[in-house]
């Protein structure tokens, strides 16, 4: 069925993966037509800053330009206004091939695991989610960053313990963190990686410590490996006097506690997809593994009962899954709707760290518990912050139980299949409902240039549009 080794699959489930992508972004950017969050970051941040990084191109001031990000992704969009075209298509272009090669990225990965068809279908999910299809089609830095928390992930996965591969992992955090500097934390899967490899025999606790002396090494010289990504952040840490350019730091910086069980709600949908290839492993945790599901359970109710979890705009609450706990039941300042799913999330942990080969069930705890601590320094917690992650996670992990399980029976293939569909189908009613008619860019343009631009948080409402969601509650 699956036949992980064949030559040549992992390529060709990336190229099938990375055309599918591509061919999505041309057609929303021969629409021209983009949602009003999308349009306000655009027009607003992203497009100016890579203009004037062009403009004043070897002579970049980062002390306070447009972006609450690292500027890479705007130096690449300024190299080529300065040397290929000024063109605001191209820049959508641009954008498109990114998103593509994050969508090839994730393919190659899973096809290392999977058939092509396998690994199409476990990829579709990052691609169709709304947030990586919108940057997709406009100049958002998002997909830049996604692609390198992919590439390192598959790295963890799938790169032997080498000295090359260590090389690489730290040159590809560096370039991570130079566009996104939030994406530090992906360091700890491979860090995890690292210290698990080759997988000793035993338990998930036992392989923690078995033979420690000899992973220490090599463990030592990845962590050594993450020195330049740190030292980019302290510099820019240095320069900003925080962690975003100073005109952002009322906006982002400050804890929010409700990030861990708003990962865990996402985690939890997204996990409820995926029930029919991890239902063998919910089994034998109900059998064997009782206790984890009680801690997992004590831990889930406790990052959604203490703090907040209500919808909250100016708590940084808002837009996703929060939209269900503004209309859900609400105990106090806990949303009972996010506190189900956490739990269902939390229970999902254990289930899918049962269900991988060992190594990868570590990486994943790593990858999961270092996402949401660089998360909570965010004082926004949206849904275009978490989605994406969750499914690059669940999408690659979902090919080594795939691979694990060896032979199914066509039953349970086919439940397989119908999970994942169905999870596609959400993402792509959600991308419906985000997508729909909205005006051209050079109307929100015309509309800034006539009324102003608006705070942070605000944005040019046509009047055809008015009453619809603006930039202050992001799809």
């Amino acid at each position: 069925m699956n036949q992980p080794g064949a030559t040549g699959r992992p390529l060709i489930s990336a190229l099938i993966a990375a055309g599918i992508s591509l061919a999505c972004s041309l057609a929303l950017i021969a629409t021209q037509r983009i949602p009003q969050r999308v349009a306000f970051d655009v027009v607003v941040y992203h497009e100016p800053a890579a203009r004037q990084f062009a403009a004043d191109w070897l002579a970049f001031d980062f002390r306070d330009y447009l972006s609450a990000t690292t500027p890479g992704f705007h130096l690449l969009l300024a190299a080529l206004v300065k040397f290929v075209s000024g063109s605001f298509v191209l820049m959508q272009i641009a954008s498109a091939v990114i998103t593509g090669m994050l969508a090839g990225v994730v393919g190659w990965g899973n096809g290392g695991r999977a058939s092509p068809l396998w690994a199409v279908l476990l990829t579709l999910p990052v691609m169709l989610s709304a947030y990586v299809m919108q940057a997709g089609a406009w100049p958002l830095p998002d997909n830049l960053g996604w692609l390198g928390v992919a590439a390192v992930l598959v790295m963890a996965l799938r790169l032997r313990t080498t000295v090359g591969a260590i090389v690489c992992f730290g040159a590809a955090l560096a370039a991570l963190v130079f566009v996104r500097q939030s994406h530090l934390w992906v360091a700890a899967a491979m860090l995890a990686a690292m210290w698990m490899a080759p997988s000793p025999p035993g338990g998930v606790i036992r392989s923690l410590v078995f033979r420690w002396r000899q992973r220490l090494p090599r463990t030592l010289l990845a962590t050594a490996a993450c020195i330049p990504a740190v030292l980019i952040l302290w510099w820019f840490w240095r320069l900003w006097g925080g962690l975003t350019p100073p005109r952002f730091a009322a906006q982002h910086q400050g804890a929010n506690w409700a990030t861990p069980a708003f990962v865990l709600a996402n985690l939890g949908v997204v996990s409820l997809c995926f029930a029919p290839l991890l239902a063998p492993a919910a089994v034998g945790a109900w059998k064997h593994a009782r206790g984890w599901l009680i801690v997992a359970l004590v831990a889930g109710l406790a990052c959604a009962r203490i703090p907040a979890t209500t919808y909250d705009l100016d708590a940084g609450r808002s837009s996703g899954l929060w939209n269900l706990a503004k209309v859900g039941p609400v105990e106090g300042e806990s949303s009972l709707v996010i506190l189900g799913l956490a739990l269902l999330g939390a229970l999902s942990v254990v289930v899918w760290v049962r269900a991988l080969p060992q190594k990868h069930g570590v990486v994943f705890l790593a990858a999961v518990g270092g996402f949401m601590l660089a998360q909570i320094a965010n004082h926004n917690c949206w849904q275009r912050y978490v989605e994406p992650v969750v499914l690059i996670l669940c999408s690659l992990s979902g090919a080594s139980v795939w691979r694990a399980m060896g032979e199914a029976g066509p039953l349970r293939r086919r439940l397989v299949g119908a999970g994942l569909v169905g999870l596609c189908v959400l993402l792509a009613g959600a991308n419906v409902a985000t997508l729909r008619p909205f005006p051209t860019i050079e109307a929100y343009r015309e509309g800034y240039r006539r009324e102003g631009v608006p705070p942070i948080g605000g944005a040019y409402v046509p009047k055809s549009q008015r009453g619809a969601p603006g930039a202050g509650q992001p799809e």
